[in-house]
């Protein structure tokens, strides 16, 4: 649990729909919070689509402020992109200060029974369309150095090609297991076998049904707040400028 803060600053950033730029909607209101949802407009033919998630524990900030400061500032690796944004599932969560949402609820155990409302919601905003690239942002409280989860096509795997980048800026795991999963270079790639045993989780939800491709970035939780901000965008700038050559 984080310090409990004022999530209003947060919303109005997201309402803001960047000054005309893109798209903001509200999915859903949960315990008086809006849950936003943006976008970047009307899709254009044979551009790749990719869905931005941040914010799913509330006691992670660092993917919510990096998601935003991506979009606020139209960086340019979004620009060969359809893309969906989900700056901050759980906004209970983030008031709060909590991992869960404000009915105590892990909102990334929750996508395959749809106990949390954010999950029934966000699966109902995404219906059935198809995604290029999963892109979600979270942050491990206990670790000293970054590391992500892929999902997708081995033979074009983004993880090592990202985690380089990210190197430069912010520690990287070297642990050969992680999480009780074999890593390399911080990179945990997640098998079909795995993923068959269910799809509780966001990133494992999106790679069975909707996306071709999933990155889950760990941010590691000891280090600075700005830190942290930096080396998730350093990892989503990376993802995208690889994944579209």
């Amino acid at each position: 649990m984080t310090t409990p803060n004022d999530h209003e600053p947060l919303a109005a950033r997201m309402r803001a729909s960047g000054l005309g730029r893109y798209e903001s909607d509200v999915l859903a209101t949960v315990g008086g919070h809006p849950v936003y949802i943006l976008r970047s407009g009307p899709a254009q033919a044979g551009r790749p689509r990719l869905v931005l998630s941040a914010g799913t524990h509330g006691d992670e900030p660092a993917g919510v402020e990096a998601v935003l400061r991506l979009l606020e500032g139209e960086d340019p690796t979004l620009a060969s992109f359809d893309w969906v944004a989900l700056p901050c599932i759980n906004p209970t969560g983030s008031a709060a200060g909590t991992r869960e949402n404000g009915a105590g609820i892990d909102i990334n155990r929750s996508f395959e029974n749809d106990a949390a409302d954010e999950a029934r919601v966000v699966k109902r905003a995404l219906g059935n369309d198809a995604f290029d690239l999963f892109i979600e942002c979270h942050e491990d409280l206990e670790a000293t150095a970054f590391y992500m989860f892929e999902c997708g096509d081995g033979r074009s795997a983004l993880g090592s090609r990202v985690m380089a980048d990210v190197a430069q800026v912010c520690p990287v795991s070297h642990a050969s297991e992680i999480d009780g999963m074999r890593a390399l270079e911080g990179v945990i790639q997640v098998d079909e076998a795995f993923a068959r045993h269910g799809h509780r989780s966001m990133a494992l939800y999106m790679w069975r049904f909707r996306a071709r491709r999933v990155l889950t970035c760990e941010a590691p939780g000891s280090l600075p707040f700005e830190q942290r901000v930096t080396a998730h965008m350093t990892a989503i700038r990376s993802a995208l400028t690889w994944a579209s050559r």
